[in-house]
């Protein structure tokens, strides 16, 4: 039996290679704008050759803003890219939600918590960690909290001050629809 408790989305965010919000990404979508490009990479292991990048002017090194999210620089420092994605996302979703003021306020933050659903989160972090400890002997300290897919949620928890209840589904191209549906029943069960 389904419950009888509503849920909506309030605000949303995104980012990827048709643009760095929501708003940009929508309006490329329907200019149909093709999000990738013929590229040839050095490593020539690497067969493919599409790939669709982040725009490189400074989206990943310049700290979120709006929706009432506050990082701490050294935090950014050492996150992998996909959760300074995640950031950014959730800064713009929570500007969309009319910020995160009226939400902790009404709720409070042990009752507000943080599901961000990723495919490969933090692979990246691991494979340049694994080559810099490779050529030099030395990696980064951080390197394995840099790793782990839930360092994203962890990020957007402390930033956005949320206490409540955290979870990272990792299921591959199913992992934002995952997380949705895991939002929606756990505000379901209160």
């Amino acid at each position: 039996m389904t419950s009888a408790v509503r849920v909506a989305v309030t605000g949303y965010g995104a980012l990827c290679s048709l643009g760095s919000d929501a708003q940009s990404i929508w309006h490329a979508i329907c200019d149909r704008r093709i999000g990738y490009a013929r590229s040839e990479l050095p490593d020539a292991r690497i067969r493919a050759r599409f790939f669709g990048f982040l725009d490189g002017n400074g989206l990943l090194s310049a700290f979120p803003s709006g929706g009432g999210v506050t990082v701490n620089k050294a935090l950014w420092r050492q996150l992998a890219p996909f959760a300074r994605m995640a950031l950014r996302a959730s800064a713009e979703a929570m500007t969309h939600a009319g910020g995160l003021a009226p939400v902790l306020s009404h709720h409070g933050a042990l009752a507000c918590g943080v599901i961000i659903g990723t495919g490969w989160g933090g692979i990246d972090a691991a494979n340049t960690h694994s080559a810099q400890y490779r050529k030099s002997g030395l990696a980064s300290p951080f390197s394995s909290l840099m790793s782990m897919p839930s360092a994203a949620t962890a990020a957007v928890s402390q930033a956005l001050g949320l206490r409540g209840y955290q979870t990272t589904p990792v299921f591959v191209c199913a992992s934002g629809a995952i997380a949705i549906g895991e939002a929606a029943e756990v505000i379901r069960r209160g």
